[in-house]
């Protein structure tokens, strides 16, 4: 989150009550407010979220697939699978890099996990190390190409 402060300096009302409680923030505290260390958690608890989510849907008359991602990382989906049926809940993740003066999100559902965990470990090498870095993967089809994901 730490670019949410640019974002919000651009916001005629927004940018003035940013400033006064960053005044106010640092009268309290003698410290800059430091964006960087912002984050937001959601009003559900992992392990209620998808169970909710799949009443909902249900409620619909729709059979559910309920996907959760997380930031950069499989590992919170692979702990929400123990004690549930294999396939209940499926290993996602939302890998983001910049894209020109923007941000890229990419979600990627229904990972194996440990193709998943394979394919993870690539990206977080590209996120180290961004310099044109691409990254292929099979996705349960062996000897054959079926995604390319470039860092640059």
């Amino acid at each position: 989150m730490k670019d949410l402060q640019r974002y919000l300096d651009r916001k005629p009302v927004v940018s003035q009550f940013l400033r006064w409680e960053r005044k106010r923030y640092l009268a309290a505290t003698g410290a800059n407010l430091d964006f960087s260390r912002a984050y937001w958690r959601g009003p559900l608890s992992a392990q209620s979220a998808p169970e909710r989510e799949r009443l909902q849907i249900e409620r619909l008359g729709l059979r559910a697939l309920v996907s959760l991602t997380d930031k950069d990382t499989i590992d919170a989906g692979l702990l929400l699978q123990a004690g549930r049926p294999v396939g209940e809940l499926p290993t996602s993740v939302e890998w983001t890099g910049r894209y020109e003066q923007s941000y890229l999100h990419l979600g990627i559902h229904n990972l194996a996990p440990l193709p998943g965990h394979i394919i993870h470990a690539g990206v977080r090498a590209i996120h180290a190390q961004p310099a044109n870095l691409c990254l292929d993967g099979t996705l349960g089809n062996p000897g054959r190409r079926s995604f390319r994901f470039c860092w640059t």
